[in-house]
């Protein structure tokens, strides 16, 4: 392990011991308990951008022209990082891209189809460019499509359904995984759907999310 992923490793844990030892009214001599208890106190009391800070990383997000990929830009934004935004729809995209740049941090949109592995290596080829690094690839695509139950989902719109989400996020992060650091991230996102139908026949999407959940 280099000596930077070591102190990006150290760090929160400095910060935890510092609480720990500042709550200098309590006796943790010779109990073990006491002081594990302290420190899970002390990870509770830490604020939110104090235990996910991300100054100084570059996060991709894909599916990132609306819903929840405009809401993981927006949190990897308050937490410090620059983000690269990945999606079909460019004139969305571009808008999110605004949104990460009013709060401050620097936004690349880069109008990408998953499915293609040649786009998303284009995609990280051009984030490579513009921040000169990756360290967060958020896997967020995820498209619905038709309702079908599974005895009667038709073989073109399942092979759809898998193509997009499970193929699409194995090219975005095969294309991501040579550039990133070790210490990196990558995220999956699933769905409620991939642990129960909710009674909606979406049996294709079901099954994909099921995938990526695992």
């Amino acid at each position: 392990m280099s000596a930077s992923s070591r102190a990006e490793i150290d760090a929160p844990i400095e910060l935890v011991w510092k609480v720990i030892h500042d709550l200098e009214s309590r006796d943790f001599s010779g109990s073990r308990d006491r002081a594990e208890a302290a420190a899970r106190e002390a990870v509770i009391r830490m604020g939110v951008l104090e235990r996910f800070d991300l100054s100084g990383k570059v996060a991709v997000v894909t599916g990132a022209s609306s819903g929840l990929g405009v809401a993981v830009a927006q949190a990897m934004v308050e937490a410090g990082a620059d983000v690269a935004l990945g999606a079909r729809r460019l004139n969305k995209l571009q808008e999110t891209q605004r949104l990460v740049e009013r709060a401050g941090r620097r936004g690349l949109a880069v109008q990408t189809d998953i499915t293609s592995v040649e786009q998303c290596q284009a995609f990280l080829a051009q984030t490579i460019a513009a921040f000169g690094r990756v360290d967060i690839l958020v896997n967020n695509v995820g498209v619905v499509g038709e309702y079908h139950r599974a005895t009667e989902d038709p073989p073109e719109h399942f092979r759809s359904m898998i193509d997009l989400h499970i193929n699409g996020d194995y090219w975005m992060s095969q294309a991501a995984a040579p550039v990133m650091a070790p210490g990196s991230s990558i995220i999956n996102i699933s769905s409620v759907m991939a642990l129960t139908t909710a009674k909606m026949p979406a049996a294709g999407y079901a099954g994909v999310k099921r995938v990526c959940s695992d």
